[in-house]
C-alpha cells in the first residue's frame, strides 16, 4: 500500500535545482499516481483554492496512516468562537476546496451529502442534500477532515485537521491565513450583489 509521505531529497548528479523545482520533483515522486500541483513559494496565492492547496501540501508532511484504501469524509469548517452546529459560506467553501485537493492527491474521498437517487424537479435534477433523513447513515469512513476559522485583522486563520473518527486521534494538521480580500471576494447565493458581467 502507498503511504502519503514525502520521500527524502532527490539528488541529481551534475544538476543544480531551484527550491521550487526540487520540491516539485520530490512531491511528484512521492504522490504518484495522484496529481500534485504545488503553488510556487514565490507566487502570492490568488484565491482561497490556492491557499487550500498549500494547506494540503503542508498537511501531507504530517499525515499518518493514510493509504490507498483509507476513506476520508470532509466536514464544514466552523468559527472557533462560534456555534459548532452552524457553518457559513467560508466554512463550506473551505470544505469543498479540501475535497478537491484530497482527490487530486489520490486519497479516497466519500461525499456524504450525495443521495442514493436523483430527485427530478422543476428546479433541476438534484442529487445533493442537507437533509440527514435522505442520506445514508452507514458511510464507511475512518477519517474526517475538518477544522476551525478565526477572524484576524488581516483575514481569517484556518486550522485544518485530519481526525480518526473512532479514536479521535489527530492524523494530520495544517494552518494558514486567508487574506481579507480573498474572504470578502466570496458572494453568498442569496446576496443582492451580482457577479460582474463577462468582459468588464
Amino acid at each position: 500500500m502507498r503511504a502519503y509521505l514525502f520521500s527524502g531529497a532527490v539528488l541529481l548528479a551534475g544538476c543544480q535545482l531551484t527550491d521550487v523545482q526540487q520540491s516539485s520533483i520530490e512531491a511528484e515522486s512521492a504522490f504518484q499516481p495522484g496529481v500534485f500541483t504545488p503553488v510556487s513559494q514565490n507566487t502570492h496565492p490568488a484565491t482561497i483554492q490556492d491557499h487550500i492547496r498549500m494547506l494540503m501540501n503542508q498537511m501531507a508532511l504530517t499525515m499518518q496512516e493514510v493509504h490507498d484504501n483509507t476513506a476520508v469524509v470532509v466536514a464544514d469548517f466552523v468559527y472557533v468562537d462560534g456555534a459548532y452546529d452552524k457553518s457559513g459560506l467560508l466554512g463550506q467553501q473551505v470544505a469543498q476546496s479540501f475535497m478537491n485537493e484530497l482527490h487530486q492527491f489520490g486519497i479516497k474521498v466519500l461525499d456524504h451529502k450525495t443521495m442514493d437517487y436523483i430527485r427530478v424537479t422543476e428546479s433541476g435534477d438534484l442529487v445533493l442534500s442537507r437533509d440527514y433523513t435522505e442520506l445514508r447513515p452507514d458511510i464507511q469512513a475512518s477519517l474526517v477532515l475538518t477544522g476551525t476559522l478565526t477572524k484576524h485583522r488581516l483575514g481569517v486563520m484556518v486550522q485544518a485537521r485530519l481526525v480518526d473518527l473512532k479514536s479521535k486521534e489527530l492524523k494530520g494538521s495544517a494552518q494558514t491565513l486567508l487574506p481579507s480580500e480573498q474572504v470578502n471576494a466570496l458572494i453568498a447565493s442569496h446576496s443582492r450583489q451580482d457577479m460582474p458581467a463577462s468582459g468588464r
